[in-house]
C-alpha cells in the first residue's frame, strides 16, 4: 500500500533560512522515496515578498512573482546594469495578495532588450527589494 504526503522544513544556514516542501511516497514494502522538491514555500500574504524570476536565465520571457502585505502603490521596474530603467511592469494600487507578472524581454518602447544581466525592483511604501536576472538571446 502506498501513501503520499508532503513535509515542510526550514533550516538555518549562514544567517539565512532555506525552505523547501518535499513531496514523498511511502511504500509499506520499503523506505519513503522523495518524488519532488519545491524550493519556494507558499506565499504569506501578510508580508511583502519579491521572489526570484523563473526561468532564469530566460529567453524570451520570464515570470516574476511577488506578494503585497497590505494595499498600496506597487511599482515593479526592470533596470540595466547601469541603473537605467528598461521597463515598468507594474505601477498601480493593489490590494494585499500574491501576484505574478510576465516580462517579455522588451523595453518600454517595445524593442527587444539586449542579452545580459538585469535588475528588477519592487517598491511598495517603505518596502524595497531588488533581484538580478539574466536574459540570453
Amino acid at each position: 500500500m502506498k501513501h503520499t504526503g508532503s513535509e515542510f522544513f526550514a533550516k538555518s544556514g549562514n544567517g539565512g533560512v532555506n525552505s523547501a516542501m518535499i513531496n514523498f511516497i511511502i511504500d509499506n514494502t520499503g523506505p519513503s522515496v522523495p518524488t519532488s522538491v519545491d524550493t519556494a514555500p507558499p506565499a504569506d500574504t501578510r508580508t511583502f515578498q519579491l521572489q526570484q524570476n523563473y526561468p532564469n536565465p530566460f529567453n524570451p520571457s520570464t515570470t516574476i512573482n511577488y506578494t503585497v502585505g497590505h494595499s498600496g502603490q506597487v511599482m515593479l521596474k526592470i533596470y540595466d546594469l547601469l541603473g537605467r530603467q528598461v521597463r515598468s511592469l507594474v505601477h498601480e494600487n493593489k490590494p494585499a495578495g500574491a501576484y505574478s507578472v510576465l516580462w517579455n524581454g522588451r523595453d518600454d518602447t517595445g524593442r527587444r532588450a539586449a542579452s545580459g544581466s538585469y535588475f528588477y525592483e519592487i517598491r511598495v511604501g517603505e518596502f524595497i527589494s531588488t533581484k538580478r536576472m539574466l536574459l540570453l538571446q
